[in-house]
């Protein structure tokens, strides 16, 4: 994950998942354990170093766990984060939540897929590290 951060240098990080357990089982937890600890750490020029030979220490403005509600569990809340990603692309003819429900049913070892939607449809963030959005996702 670090030598990935590195590389790619993005400016911000989303995890699916919480780190606290209540995303489902525990290689869902480990990704968002392993994303926060990799967020610092690709920072960090004493980690690592033999990377350095080819990557440079990067540190990512922000990192942010997109909450859910799903399942009977709600961890979203009003004065987190959020944004409006139902918007409809018109280059490919479909919203995004279509879009969204077309990858989930490719999904086939885990066996689910879910309906499209089209319409106004909200995402919320929590930040875990780094800078906490105000206005922009990208902001900063």
């Amino acid at each position: 994950m670090v030598w990935m951060i590195r590389k790619f240098q993005p400016d911000v990080i989303i995890t699916r998942f919480p780190v606290t357990g209540e995303g489902g089982h525990g290689h869902h937890t480990a990704s968002a354990i392993l994303a926060n600890e990799a967020f610092k750490a690709a920072a960090d020029p004493n980690q690592f170093k033999e990377q350095l030979v080819y990557v440079k220490p990067w540190q990512a403005k922000r990192i942010l766990w997109n909450t859910f509600n799903f399942g009977g569990n709600n961890t979203t809340d009003p004065s987190q984060f959020n944004i409006n990603v139902g918007g409809y692309n018109a280059l490919l003819g479909k919203s995004y939540g279509e879009i969204a429900a077309e990858s989930r049913s490719q999904h086939k070892s885990q066996g689910f897929g879910s309906a499209a939607a089209r319409g106004d449809s909200y995402e919320y963030f929590k930040t875990t590290g780094g800078d906490a959005p105000k206005t922009d996702l990208l902001e900063g």
